[in-house]
């Protein structure tokens, strides 16, 4: 599953890249997508999880190679894509996704009727706030 356009759709705070990339995921994806955009290194929550440290770091006045030391990121990384999507989105949105998030991955585990939905809505509300 290519998630490219989803990752640039949430990194420009996008909600119809975002919505467009979601349709394209599930329909070309031969399983449920719901758990790769979950777990998947690179896609949403792992990405709201590091822009949410990046702009943490940003607010108690962080230089570049420390944001990209203590995220895990090179530092061509940081400084093109995870300080803007940091800037961009700002700690208070990023925590609400992540929290939305989390609780999509909770209800896929306790059995949730439509996690898909769950997720959707989640990152396009995130994108719409």
């Amino acid at each position: 599953v290519d998630m490219t356009k989803l990752r640039d759709g949430l990194k420009d705070k996008d909600a119809v890249r975002v919505a467009t990339a979601l349709y394209l995921i599930r329909r070309t994806s031969p399983t449920d997508p719901v758990m790769l955009l979950l777990r998947a290194k690179g896609g949403p929550a792992d990405l709201a999880l590091t822009w949410l440290r990046a702009a943490m770091l940003l607010e108690k006045g962080a230089d570049l190679a420390e944001i990209a030391s203590r995220t895990g990121t090179p530092e061509w990384a940081t400084k093109r894509d995870v300080v803007p999507a940091a800037r961009r989105w700002g700690t208070s949105a990023l925590r609400e996704l992540v929290k939305n998030l989390s609780r999509v991955d909770r209800g896929v585990l306790l059995g949730s009727p439509s996690p898909w939905v769950s997720c959707e809505s989640a990152l396009l509300l995130g994108c719409a706030g």
